[in-house]
């Protein structure tokens, strides 16, 4: 799974939770904080995807804890990055119980799983149908050249 751009990123975090077996796996809408719920061991997770070049600060992960409202709707939170988490916002991560995946986290999971994702199958290329059009080609020459040859050569 190659991540390379924001455009992908929260779809590719998907297909990662399916290959880690979560259920229930709903992308929400670009508005929404949340990117992602899923469930996995009668545990609800919301999760925050956010694709960057600097490091997600405190106030990102302040903004993120708020717009759950931990503690009732979700079980468990996670903040997924490509980049990583300044000192200020793992502490706040620490002590609220948000899980932190990172760029070498998210690394090592996709290789980890990356038996169990299943890319869409390569379609061989098939010349059958050229062949077939090329055969019916032939066999109206042929009866062309014979329909002459017996019908119209006097």
């Amino acid at each position: 799974m190659i991540v390379n751009s924001k455009d992908n990123f929260t779809d590719i975090a998907v297909q990662l939770l399916n290959g880690l077996g979560f259920a229930d796996i709903q992308k929400m809408g670009e508005d929404s904080i949340i990117d992602i719920t899923a469930t996995k061991d009668g545990s609800k997770y919301a999760f925050k995807c956010k694709y960057d070049i600097d490091a997600i600060s405190e106030k990102d992960m302040r903004s993120f804890l708020d717009s759950t409202g931990f503690g009732g709707r979700y079980d468990k939170l996670v903040y997924i990055t490509n980049s990583s988490f300044a000192v200020s916002a793992k502490r706040l991560a620490e002590s609220e119980g948000i899980e932190l995946w990172d760029r070498n986290t998210f690394d090592r999971m996709t290789i980890t799983i990356a038996d169990k994702i299943e890319d869409a199958p390569v379609k061989a290329r098939s010349h059958t149908g050229l062949i077939i059009l090329f055969i019916i080609f032939l066999v109206i020459v042929i009866c062309a050249g014979l329909y002459y040859y017996f019908f119209l050569k006097k």
